[in-house]
């Protein structure tokens, strides 16, 4: 696992092409959500219409960008600084790995699209079930509080809400642990989404302790962000550095994620070779015998 950090890591300082898509698509999702604000807000029909915009132009992202970083993963070599080419041969990484993005929508784009829709699906359903089965009648509580300025703005929570918030808390938790192999599963193994969901699971458990650590770590990685972006919010500046540095974050956790998940599979093949290599040199020393 510590190999798979240190690799990750120096994936995404000398790929800085897996993070050219992810800027570019933030700031165009940016200027979509000013051109389509007030229709959206005023219009039904334009509110659903700009769903399913979005839905699509994420999907259309995830499937290349994630293709991108699978092929970052497949092809990563730790560079010799000291060679004549180093900047060369990073220079040819980077451009070959962004050469893959619309090659991956073309072939990812409808795994993705039904695997985003999915998770919407099952993200409301879990809501859903939380507000039926802790009395909540809606979500106006969280949304005042995670708009709140001040704590003078946070609303009062009763017992129900708050169990409700560490409702979501857990079922969060586990959903995205039970979804850790997913995407790689559907880049590595098969496209269809809905096997590649089931299969995933089953890989996790498989292979459960170093999935653990993988998540615990992440979870870490996370956290340790999120408290030191507490100091950072009252300053634009720091505020904007910390938000790329959030990105950044996020590439990277993909970026070990399918790390890892290569590295089981090689393991695996490489387990397998042996065991076919030990059971015919068992069988010709059989047949020596007799």
């Amino acid at each position: 696992m510590i190999k798979n950090i240190k690799n990750s890591s120096d994936i995404i300082f000398k790929n800085s092409a897996l993070m050219q898509p992810v800027i570019l698509f933030i700031l165009f999702i940016m200027f979509f959500n000013m051109f389509m604000g007030n229709n959206v807000l005023y219009n039904p029909k334009m509110g659903i219409i700009f769903i399913l915009l979005t839905v699509l132009l994420f999907s259309a992202f995830l499937s290349g960008w994630l293709y991108m970083v699978k092929w970052a993963v497949d092809n990563y070599k730790p560079f010799d600084k000291s060679d004549s080419e180093y900047a060369v041969k990073i220079g040819k990484y980077n451009i070959d790995t962004l050469k893959k993005f619309f090659i991956g929508v073309g072939e990812y784009f409808i795994p993705i699209v039904i695997v985003v829709v999915l998770s919407i699906i099952i993200s409301d359903f879990l809501i859903y079930c939380g507000l039926k089965l802790f009395h909540i009648g809606s979500l106006d509580f969280l949304i005042k509080t995670l708009s709140s300025q001040t704590v003078k703005d946070l609303p009062v929570i009763n017992n129900n809400q708050l169990i409700f918030l560490g409702y979501i808390t857990l079922v969060t938790f586990v959903f995205h642990y039970l979804t850790l192999f997913w995407l790689p599963e559907i880049f590595y193994k098969t496209r269809n989404s809905f096997f590649a969901f089931f299969k995933s699971i089953g890989f996790l458990f498989r292979h459960f302790l170093t999935s653990c650590i993988l998540y615990v770590f992440l979870i870490f990685c996370f956290f340790a962000f999120q408290i030191v972006s507490i100091f950072a919010m009252f300053n634009q500046i720091l505020v904007l550095i910390m938000f790329i540095l959030f990105l950044y974050l996020i590439a990277y956790s993909f970026v070990l994620i399918f790390m890892t998940y290569k590295n089981i599979l090689l393991k695996n093949e490489i387990q397998k070779i042996n065991e076919k290599d030990v059971f015919v040199k068992s069988n010709k020393e059989d047949d020596n015998v007799l």
